[in-house]
Parts: C-alpha cells; structure tokens; sequence
C-alpha cells in the first residue's frame, strides 16, 4: 500500500502498491517552468511563476529553502538587490545544511557586492568555508575545496576594497596561493576536471597578494609575487 498526499492539499489516501504506475513530485512543476524562464534570462517571467506559487509545500526540505532562493536569485539578476538579500539571508540561516544554500550564498554576496558593501561581501563568501580550512589541502568540509577556495577569493577580493582589511586580504591571499600551488603541483583526480579554474584563483591570489604589498609601501616584496605571477600567467616581467 502507497500512501499519498494530493500536492495541492486534501486527505491522504491509500492505493495499492500495483495500481501505482509512476511516481512524480506534484510541488515540482511550477519550479520547472520556472527554471525553464531562469535559463533562457526571462528572469521577470521566471520571478513571476516563483511568485505565484504557494508559500509552502510538502516536502518541505526541499520546498523550504528552493522558492526563497529562486526568488532571489531571479531579483539579483533582475538589480533589485536590496529585495533580493533577505530573501536569500533567510534561507541561509534557516537552511544551513541544505543543498540549495550554495547558490544563497553567492548571490548574497553579489549583492552586497554590487551595493557597495564588501565588508558583508566578505562575510557572505566565509560562509562558504565557515571552518576556515581553505589553506589545508586535506580539509574540504563542508561544501569541497573548490567551493572553499571560491569562497576564499571572494573573501580577499571584497576585503581589499574595504579601508583597513588589506593585510586581512593579503593574508588571505597568500593562504590561497600556496594551497593552489600544492594542488596543482601535484593535482589529484577529483580536482583534474577544475584545474582551468584552479590556475585562474591561484593567479588572482598572486596579483592580489602584490596589489596589497604595493598599496603598503612594500614594494620589494610585491616585485618578488609580481614575478611569481608572470611565471604563473606564462607572461615576460618587465
């Protein structure tokens, strides 16, 4: 015996195991066409599908945290970011374990980004490697290395444009750059299909890691990352 909820309410109801001839999720269809909207950039349709459907559905686990963040992610593509952060900070604190929180968190943090706010950038892109273990090769919880080090790099790129946070960026950097040149020094096979992404982070952290030696004075050691750079990039110093 199968027992089913309708997904548009009403009682549960019980039919036998060998008159159920396929199973589907009835709180999904909307979401599609939604998504459907979302991929081909029609994101005020792909909003207003999202806005239409119920608040709640009943799985909520998944329900829960993807309506909120489909909204708002659909509001940051739209520039409505300040109606698109709630939303998505939301669903980040009341769904930390759950799949979808990767894409709140990064387009959380492009919106403060895009507003100017890159102190709480910053914070938003911690979120990503809330452990701190960006800089331990061995370390990948909660989300894999490469969502830390993403995160990492956001971290660092909103943190040098806030006064006082750039020895907090440099350091960031730095971490960055030696943990990118561990792994592609010796990359091992989880990491073989992202190295393009890799080497493009592990490039960024070099010429952030100088930009903050500069901006410091430190003009000796920003030549030495500058050089370490050219290496990396394939490029001649001059």
């Amino acid at each position: 015996v199968v027992k089913y909820t309708p997904a548009a309410g009403g009682a549960t109801s019980e039919i036998p195991a060998a008159a159920v001839k396929e199973i589907s999720w009835g709180d999904g269809g909307q979401f599609r066409l939604a998504v459907s909207h979302y991929n081909a950039e029609r994101y005020t349709a792909a909003l207003d599908v999202i806005r239409k459907s119920r608040d709640r559905g009943p799985r909520e686990f998944w329900y829960g945290p993807y309506k909120p963040i489909l909204e708002g992610m659909c509001l940051v593509r739209l520039k409505r970011y300040e109606e698109a952060l709630p939303l998505l900070d939301k669903a980040i604190a009341t769904y930390p374990n759950s799949f979808y929180v990767i894409s709140a968190i990064e387009h959380s943090a492009e919106a403060h980004r895009a507003l100017g706010q890159f102190e709480k950038a910053a914070e938003v892109f911690a979120k990503l490697d809330p452990k701190g273990n960006y800089a331990n090769p061995a370390a990948t919880e909660p989300y894999g290395k490469l969502w830390q080090l993403r995160g990492r790099i956001g971290v660092a790129e909103a943190l040098i444009q806030v006064p006082g946070k750039q020895a907090e960026a440099g350091a960031v950097y730095g971490g960055l750059a030696s943990v990118c040149e561990q792994i592609l020094a010796a990359p091992s096979a989880g990491f073989r299909g992202v190295l393009v992404e890799i080497q493009d982070i592990y490039q960024r952290s070099l010429a952030g890691k100088a930009q903050v030696l500069l901006k410091t004075g430190k003009s000796k050691e920003a030549r030495e990352w500058i050089a370490r750079y050219a290496k990396a990039s394939g490029k001649e110093l001059s």
